[in-house]
Formats: C-alpha cells, structure tokens, sequence
C-alpha cells in the first residue's frame, strides 16, 4: 500500500500480509452409496478442509422433508478433520433417503453464509430387517437402480 498527500510530496508505504485458506467439503472414504444402512445405526461422515474455524450442518430427508440433525450446528476447529454426526432411530426409516451436508467458516460467533464450501448431498439406502419392502434409490449412478 503506497500513500502520499495532495499537498506534500511525502508518502509512506506500509505492508500487510493476509493469510487466505481454503475452505473445501469432500465426502469421507467411509461412505459408499451402494451400500445399504441400518436404521439403528447411520452415522454420516466428512472431511473438511480450511486453516479457520468452521461450522457444520447435517441434513436428513425423512418423509419428504429435510430436517436438519443439528440445527445450532457444530463448530470445528483449525485444521483439517472429520467429523460425523449420528441419524436418530426414530428418521430413518425403511426406504430411500437424502442427506446433505453444509460447512460454512465460522466467524464472531456466527456462520458466514458468504464463505461456504460447496454442500454435499448424497442418497442412500436403508434397510429394516423386519420389513418385507424393497428399496429402490437412485444413488449416483443415473442409469443404474439399486
């Protein structure tokens, strides 16, 4: 930054440094949308990236509507990591579901809607043992129904 005045010849430099960081959302090697869950037990992994403090949300369809899982979010630290976040029992039910995933950098206490990382969202398939329904979800693969 270089400054002078109008009516002097003086000037001045100054420097700054600023520190950037990404801020990215991947989808955990755990997860795998050919395989089917059991309502009891579907837990929902990430990883996310960004030298910063983030704050993350959970999204789980049940009966057509998005609920979301944590609605006060949860906050990560610096650094990379991988979090996850449990469905309840009482959401996933027999049949096809969609999960979403946001991650926003968390500043002053709030979430930064302007600083987010792309959302994923992903389709997957539960399977109650005691029901006799088949599940058909579409996953991924667009030509492909499993």
């Amino acid at each position: 930054m270089w400054a002078s005045g109008s009516s002097s010849t003086d000037s001045r430099e100054f420097s700054y440094e600023f520190y950037t960081s990404n801020l990215e959302l991947l989808r955990h090697s755990n997860f795998s949308n050919v395989n089917t869950y059991n309502p009891n037990n579907i837990t929902i992994y990430c990883t996310t990236i960004g030298n910063l403090e983030k704050i993350i949300y959970y999204y789980f369809e049940s009966d057509g509507e998005m609920v979301c899982l944590n609605p006060n979010g949860t906050i990560l630290p610096s650094g990379p990591n991988e979090p996850s976040f449990s469905v309840p029992r009482n959401l996933a039910t027999h049949g096809a579901h969609k999960v979403r995933i946001e991650l926003y950098q968390y500043i002053n206490g709030k979430a930064d809607k302007t600083s987010s990382a792309t959302p994923i969202e992903m389709e997957i398939g539960v399977v109650d043992s005691s029901s006799q329904l088949p599940v058909i979800w579409l996953g991924e693969y667009n030509t492909e129904y499993y």
